[in-house]
C-alpha cells in the first residue's frame, strides 16, 4: 500500500476512549447516512473573514462547529482542517470527557491561533481544563503529555494557516494549497476521527489507518456534531449537524479491499479505514423569492476528488481539478425540466461544460455565472459521480471505477432570514446510481 505524507502542524484536540457501556446501541448499514453517533464527522464546507472587526463594530463571517462525545467513557479525537482543494492544513488534538462536548471558532483559530484548552487526566491533575461530570468517565492519554493541553500556535504558523486557506504561498508547504478567490475569506472543510494517541499523523499519513481500527484511528462510533455560518455584522446565521461517518471493522462493505469508503483514497480503497462511504447522488430544493429569500439559495457541496492531494505551485491547480459530474437536472415549480450538458470527467476539458461544483470544498449561488439557471424556484437532482484520470488503475475501487462521493446541503438566504436544508441522499458510493434524467 501507498500513501503520502502530509505536512501539517499537530496542535491540540480531541480525546476520547473505548465507551465500556455505549450510550446506545446503533444497527450498523454502510449504505445509510443517518445523523448517529459516529467515529467520523465531516463539516463540509466553511468560511470565516481574516479581517479583524474595528472598533466597536461586530465581527465578519465565521464558523462554528460543536464537537459532543455520546459515549460515559472519554475520548481522544484528531480535528485536521482541509483547504477548499483537500490539502490537509491543520491538525489538533481535543480531548472530551463522558458527555462532553466541545466548540471551536474557527475563524479565531484561523486569524489568531486561539485554540481550545482540552487535557486528558494526566495533563489535568486538577481537573480544571476538561473536568469531568458525575456520570463521566475522565483517564489519561500519556501520549498527549507533551501536547496538551495546547492553547496558541506560534505566529509564523498562523502566517501558514491563513496563507494556505486563502489560496496564498505558505512557507510550510513552499508552495499554495487552495483557491485564491480574492475576498479575504478562508475556505475549506473539517473532518474529526476518533483516534487512539496524540499523533502526529493526519488521514493521509502511512499508520494512521491500519486494518481493523489498530492504526491511530479507531472505529469508536460516539460522536456527533452540528456547526453554524454566523456573520453578527449582518445578525445572520444558519447552521446543521455535521455529517456523521461511521466505521465497522465487520461490514463487508466496509472491510472488503477494493470498496469505496469515504478514506478511500489515502488507504489505495483497501478498506483499512472502516468508514462507510457517502452518496453520489441528492436531491435538493432551491428557491428565490421577492419577499423572504431575497438572495436565494446557496449550495454546498463537498466533493471526494478520489485521489491524494499536496501542496502545489501557486498560480497553477492539482491535477485533477475542476471536477465534473454526471449530471445536474434542473426542474421549475411546474416541473419543465432543464439538463446542462455534463462531462464526468476530473480534470475538465479546457473548455468545462456545465460544472458548478469543482473544488472539493464549495459554495455556489443558484442563479451566479457558476450555476446558471433559467428558473428562480424549484428542484434539483444531482448525480456527482465522476471519473478521475489521474488515479492509479490499480487503487480503482474495481466494482465502480466512476463513482464519488459527496454531500450537498442548501442555504436559503435573505438579508435577515436565513434557512439550511440538507439534500437528500439517493444512494451510497458503495451502490452508485448512474441513472440519468433524459435529455428532453
Amino acid at each position: 500500500m501507498t500513501m503520502k505524507r502530509t505536512v501539517i502542524l499537530a496542535a491540540a484536540l480531541v480525546a476520547l476512549a473505548v465507551a465500556t457501556t455505549p450510550a446506545r446501541a446503533v444497527e450498523f448499514n454502510a449504505r445509510a447516512i443517518s445523523n448517529q453517533p459516529a467515529a467520523t464527522l465531516l463539516l463540509p464546507y466553511f468560511e470565516a473573514t481574516l479581517k479583524a472587526p474595528a472598533a466597536g463594530k461586530q465581527p465578519g463571517p465565521t464558523t462554528y462547529m460543536t464537537v459532543v462525545n455520546t459515549s460515559a467513557t472519554a475520548v481522544l479525537a484528531k480535528v485536521t482542517v482541509w483547504s477548499d482543494l483537500g490539502v490537509a492544513v491543520l491538525g489538533m488534538h481535543v480531548y472530551l470527557t463522558g458527555y462532553d462536548s466541545q466548540t471551536l471558532d474557527l475563524g479565531e483559530i484561523i486569524r489568531t491561533g486561539k485554540m481550545p484548552a482540552t487535557a486528558s487526566a494526566g495533563q489535568d491533575p486538577q481537573d480544571t481544563i476538561s473536568p469531568k461530570g458525575e456520570r463521566s468517565q475522565d483517564i489519561n492519554f500519556a501520549s498527549c503529555a507533551d501536547k496538551l493541553p495546547f492553547t496558541q500556535l506560534p505566529p509564523d504558523f498562523v502566517a501558514h494557516v491563513k496563507a494556505s486557506l486563502t489560496g496564498q504561498f505558505s512557507s510550510v508547504f513552499g508552495g499554495c494549497a487552495g483557491r485564491n478567490l480574492g475576498d479575504s475569506l478562508a475556505r475549506g472543510f473539517v473532518t474529526v476521527d476518533t483516534i487512539n494517541n496524540c499523533t502526529d499523523r493526519s488521514p493521509g499519513d502511512v499508520g494512521y489507518f491500519a486494518a481493523g481500527g489498530t492504526g491511530d484511528a479507531t472505529n469508536q462510533n460516539t460522536l456527533v456534531g452540528d456547526y453554524q455560518y454566523v456573520n453578527a455584522s449582518t445578525g445572520v446565521a444558519e447552521g446543521d449537524s455535521l455529517v456523521s461517518i461511521q466505521a465497522s471493522a465487520t461490514d463487508a462493505d466496509t472491510t472488503t479491499d477494493g470498496h469505496y469508503t469515504f478514506y478511500g483514497k489515502f488507504v489505495d480503497f483497501s478498506a483499512a479505514d472502516n468508514r462507510q462511504p457517502l452518496a453520489t447522488n441528492f436531491d435538493l430544493r432551491y428557491r428565490k423569492d421577492a419577499t423572504v429569500f431575497t438572495k436565494g439559495t446557496s449550495v454546498i457541496a463537498w466533493r471526494d476528488q478520489k485521489i491524494w492531494t499536496g501542496p502545489f505551485a501557486c498560480g497553477t491547480t492539482p491535477g485533477w481539478y475542476p471536477l465534473g459530474q454526471e449530471q445536474i437536472a434542473i426542474f421549475d415549480e411546474q416541473e419543465h425540466p432543464v439538463v446542462p450538458v455534463s462531462i464526468p470527467v476530473a480534470p475538465q476539458p479546457p473548455t468545462p461544460t456545465y460544472a458548478p461544483f469543482q473544488a472539493v470544498a464549495n459554495k455556489v449561488l443558484v442563479g451566479s455565472s457558476a450555476m446558471p439557471t433559467p428558473y428562480d424556484s424549484g428542484f434539483m437532482q444531482a448525480n456527482l459521480n465522476t471519473t478521475v484520470s489521474l488515479v492509479p488503475a490499480n487503487t480503482w475501487p474495481p466494482a465502480d471505477v466512476a463513482a464519488s462521493q459527496g454531500w450537498i446541503t442548501t442555504l436559503f438566504e435573505g438579508k435577515t432570514a436565513v434557512a439550511s436544508s440538507p439534500a437528500a441522499p439517493l444512494d451510497s458510493a458503495a451502490a452508485a446510481s448512474h441513472s440519468l434524467i433524459p435529455v428532453p
